[in-house]
């Protein structure tokens, strides 16, 4: 007589695929979130981006407050209040009177940040071409 089932064999075969299919999607998953994080930086900076257009359209910007301190600076003015999907504070403004550039650290790629400017230029740069206090583009 023919017994029914399965062998242990086929068993541990099995688990040892579900397993590995499902740490696969956990990578994509992983990958997936960043790059949705990614996202939103981008439409948070885009819409200071507009803020700032639409605040200062006369292109003297001698009243905003710049700093890598996002309480205290310009984006604290922003409602509803821009947040990094990661780290408080995160997103910088600098300018002087006439300039700003804003940024924010993306998620996906470390390396690089996404920079919006008074010039109307959103562009993804390289950490080491940020702005900072004496640098007001997104070059």
């Amino acid at each position: 007589m023919k017994q029914k089932g399965f062998t242990l064999i086929e068993l541990l075969v099995v688990i040892a695929i579900i397993g590995l299919l499902s740490s696969l999607a956990v990578v994509s998953l992983n990958d997936a979130r960043n790059k949705a994080k990614d996202a939103q930086i981008k439409s948070d900076l885009s819409q200071f981006r507009t803020y700032m257009t639409l605040t200062y359209e006369t292109g003297d910007f001698t009243a905003v407050t710049y700093g890598a301190t996002q309480a205290t600076n310009e984006l604290s003015k922003v409602t509803p209040p821009l947040t990094h999907p990661v780290a408080a504070n995160s997103y910088q403004i600098w300018g002087d009177t006439s300039s700003w550039a804003a940024f924010g650290p993306l998620m996906a790629d470390s390396a690089n940040v996404f920079c919006v400017d008074s010039s109307g230029r959103a562009v993804t740069i390289i950490i080491a071409n940020q702005p900072s206090a004496t640098k007001f583009t997104c070059l």
